[in-house]
């Protein structure tokens, strides 16, 4: 009995311990100053939709999660700027434009992926 205990903790730690990954530290290039904007526009995107599973018992039971990478970036930025749905020809000076795109998948282990994405800054 202790050795099945032993067992199935040993493999709980691996378990936890492989699927554990380090993500790559993000890069930045700054060639200006974003204290001089008011506004944002964010260019549209496409929905991100990621999910996983687990079986049990001979079933898998899924979790399916959709989110708007526009809406993620606008709530981050809305504490700074504020947000326009179009470029206005009158406040071009004080908005800035930003861009969001995927760059990549790296594989994680187990099955799992991570994405890399870039969000640039006008």
């Amino acid at each position: 009995m202790f050795r099945n205990i032993q067992n199935l903790l040993f493999i709980s730690y691996c378990l936890v311990f492989i699927g554990c990954y380090s993500i790559k530290p993000s890069t930045s290039i700054v060639n200006g100053h974003l204290k001089d904007y008011s506004y944002v526009y964010i260019a549209p995107t496409n929905l991100l939709t990621f999910g996983s599973g687990i079986p049990i018992g001979g079933q898998v039971y899924t979790n399916t999660k959709t989110v708007n990478s526009v809406g993620l970036i606008s709530g981050i930025l809305s504490k700074r700027f504020l947000r326009l749905n179009e470029v206005k020809h009158d406040l071009v000076d004080e908005t800035s434009m930003v861009n969001y795109g995927e760059s990549g998948r790296r594989n994680t282990g187990l099955g799992g992926y991570t994405i890399e994405v870039t969000i640039q800054f006008i």
